[in-house]
């Protein structure tokens, strides 16, 4: 996997802890 995804993926995983919400949609 590429950084610029891995990094993605982290910066939603982490929004979504924010917001309560698991992130999927």
């Amino acid at each position: 996997m590429d950084e610029n995804t891995v990094r993605e993926k982290k910066d939603v995983a982490a929004r979504s802890v924010e917001n309560g919400s698991d992130g999927e949609k």
